[in-house]
Order: structure tokens, then C-alpha cells, then sequence
């Protein structure tokens, strides 16, 4: 457990996930959900206490971010030299990519 007065260094923020989604998005990603949260271009992310606030839903860690797009494009960007994964790493943030050929998503409820 780390140190109290270096917790903050272990906590994701809503910063880490906006870098995420905001890469995936420059790849051409198609849709994107958080922990099964579909995420809009207007979304509101925010960190509430312990938790991440998606659209007024809170979702505690893990995160898992699920994306649809060209797979190897998605994967180059997120890996770019001193990129977003260089970056979650150096904030202490374990980052673990994933793929998968058949990833269902929600459209939006009307």
C-alpha cells in the first residue's frame, strides 16, 4: 500500500481518462464506452471522490475502456513514444491494452 501522502500518485483522474478517450478518438475510434458506459463526444467525465462520474453514473476503479476501430491503429496510438500509455505509466497508472475481434456496444438509449 503506498504511503498516504502518495496515494494521490496511484489514483486515476478524470484527466487520465479524457487522454484516453480523446486519443482514441484522433485514431478514428468509432465508439468507446467506460466500464460499459457509453461515451458521447459531448460526455460529461469527472472525478467524484474515489469514483469516475460518467453522464451523472459513478463508476469505482478498475476502468475499462472499450473502443471500436481499426485495431491497429487504435494500438499505434495509444503506443506513440512519450504518448498516452508512456504517460499513465509515469503517473503510476497499470494500463494493460487488449484486443478483441467481436466487441458489442449499446447505442444510446432513447
Amino acid at each position: 500500500m503506498p504511503e498516504e501522502e502518495h496515494a494521490n500518485q496511484y489514483i486515476v483522474h478524470d484527466r487520465h481518462i479524457h487522454q484516453v478517450v480523446n486519443e482514441l478518438y484522433s485514431a478514428g475510434a468509432k465508439a468507446i464506452a467506460i466500464n460499459g458506459q457509453r461515451i458521447y463526444r459531448h460526455s460529461s467525465i469527472s472525478c467524484v471522490g474515489p469514483v469516475i462520474s460518467i453522464d451523472g453514473n459513478n463508476f469505482p476503479a478498475p476502468f475499462v475502456i472499450t473502443a471500436i476501430g481499426d485495431q491497429h491503429t487504435l494500438e499505434v496510438s495509444l503506443n506513440l513514444q512519450n504518448g498516452v500509455v508512456d504517460n499513465l505509466v509515469q503517473d503510476n497508472v497499470e494500463v494493460k491494452l487488449e484486443k478483441k475481434s467481436n466487441i458489442e456496444m449499446l447505442a444510446r438509449e432513447t
